[in-house]
């Protein structure tokens, strides 16, 4: 049971970021590139891998 609950949190930070982006570019009427290109950049950062 607390494996389990350590893997929904894992996928939570997971998408979290994904989450995020999405929220961003709805919410504008008119996304522009360089909208898209901030949070593409935003998703790349939040999702590299650390040690």
């Amino acid at each position: 049971m607390f494996y389990k609950h350590i893997v929904r949190n894992d996928f939570v930070q997971l998408l979290g970021p994904f989450k995020t982006a999405t929220e961003e570019l709805i919410t504008s009427t008119h996304p522009t590139i360089s909208l898209v290109y901030s949070v593409k950049k935003l998703l790349v950062h939040q999702l590299h891998p650390t040690a």
